[in-house]
């Protein structure tokens, strides 16, 4: 199980103003206020070009790409969708050789994007594929040891970590692919099993919070500090959410939309590691499920937050929202 830090070390590092790259802070939970927004309030944005459900995306050199899923009618989708600045117009990028849903994104230190896994025509895969940024194509890389889709990915230092995610039943699998020896190794399991979580990396931790457990949505939160090799607490999500959209931004992780107990949300919340805590933001204009997120513009400009595709009132959407970050 992971292991929460003692009392006295968490009250010395509140009062001494930890960095997020510190030990946690004692958990809180977010007030009844909701924070309005970091810049722009949410407006329509350009819609995808085809409507998509179980996307992945991640944000590439200022640009968003949305990388396969499922279309109208469950489609298999191989097409990648390239959102670039300042216009945010939609173009395409290089589609995957196999078509699937539920593939993790994570992009390499060398600017590479990694597309692991997902559900294809035959099932559950261990596929790894590799886009070279100077060449645009796929290659393919060692398999990952355990088969999955829906599961979450991210980048902590030089190593790439995939965790989670379904293959007959939600999992608790931890692996990390090194590319300098272009191998996998396990690690130490999540102590709840999940797919279709909000992952993302901090303060040298990855951070997974929320998913589907066998009972359905978990508000469970833990980090997987590599340094120790083992996983920590951390504040619960305000409420039990799977199937959302997750972006790192400013060092805090954004959760967007998904699917609670009681049905689709709207809510968005926001992470601070530091403080340890979880604040709720405007919500999105219409509760969605299985959205894909990302930050689209340089880190020295306007940044524009980008909310797209996923399910609304049950069918696949390509409507998408936006709302400036600032700098």
């Amino acid at each position: 199980m992971p292991r929460p830090l003692p009392a006295i070390l968490l009250l010395l590092l509140a009062l001494a103003g930890c960095a997020s790259s510190g030990p946690l802070a004692a958990p809180t939970r977010a007030g009844a206020a909701v924070e309005a927004a970091d810049g722009t309030a949410w407006s329509p944005g350009p819609d995808l070009p085809a409507a998509r459900v179980g996307a992945a995306a991640l944000s590439v050199e200022g640009g968003l790409w949305v990388v396969g899923g499922r279309g109208v009618g469950g489609r298999l989708l191989s097409s990648v969708a390239s959102l670039a600045p300042p216009r945010l117009a939609w173009g395409a990028g290089p589609a995957l050789p196999q078509a699937r849903t539920g593939v993790a994104l994570v992009t390499g230190s060398d600017g590479a994007l990694l597309a692991l896994g997902g559900l294809a025509a035959r099932g559950v895969t261990t596929t790894a594929e590799r886009l070279d940024p100077a060449t645009r194509r796929w290659e393919a890389l060692p398999a990952m040891p355990t088969p999955r889709t829906a599961a979450g990915a991210a980048a902590v230092a030089e190593h790439l970590y995939v965790v989670g995610g379904w293959a007959g039943q939600p999992l608790a699998s931890l692996e990390r692919y090194e590319p300098s020896t272009r191998t996998w190794r396990r690690l130490p399991a999540l102590r709840q099993a999940r797919s279709h979580a909000a992952v993302g990396a901090l303060g040298g931790r990855l951070v997974v919070a929320g998913g589907e457990g066998l009972d359905g949505p978990t508000a469970d939160v833990t980090l997987y500090d590599p340094q120790r090799g083992e996983w920590l607490e951390a504040a619960p999500l305000p409420e039990p959410r799977s199937h959302a959209a997750a972006v790192v931004w400013g060092h805090q992780l954004y959760v967007l939309g998904g699917r609670g107990r009681r049905g689709s949300l709207a809510s968005v919340v926001r992470y601070h590691p530091a403080l340890n805590a979880w604040r709720e933001l405007e919500a999105l204009p219409v509760a969605v499920e299985e959205p894909v997120a990302g930050v689209v513009g340089q880190p020295w400009a306007t940044q524009t937050l980008v909310v797209t595709g996923g399910r609304v009132a049950g069918q696949p959407s390509g409507r998408s929202w936006v709302r400036g970050l600032g700098r």
